[in-house]
């Protein structure tokens, strides 16, 4: 279907630097940085432990 190919970022960002940016690889680790934030701000007010938010960051990669 067309309206599948217009909604895929790829096809959309011409460039090959937008297409690096739009990998799935990259909007995942993008995800888990977001993931990894969050736990550390949420241990800075004091609803996780610390622990864990590090824990949490030192998980979030894709590698």
């Amino acid at each position: 279907m067309t309206w599948m190919v217009w909604l895929n970022p790829p096809y959309r960002y011409g460039s090959e630097e937008m297409r690096k940016i739009f990998t799935k690889e990259n909007w995942l680790q993008k995800m888990l940085d977001v993931e990894a934030a969050l736990a550390k701000a949420h241990a800075q007010v004091g609803n996780i432990p610390k622990e864990a938010a590090e824990y949490i960051a030192s998980k979030a990669s894709i590698k």
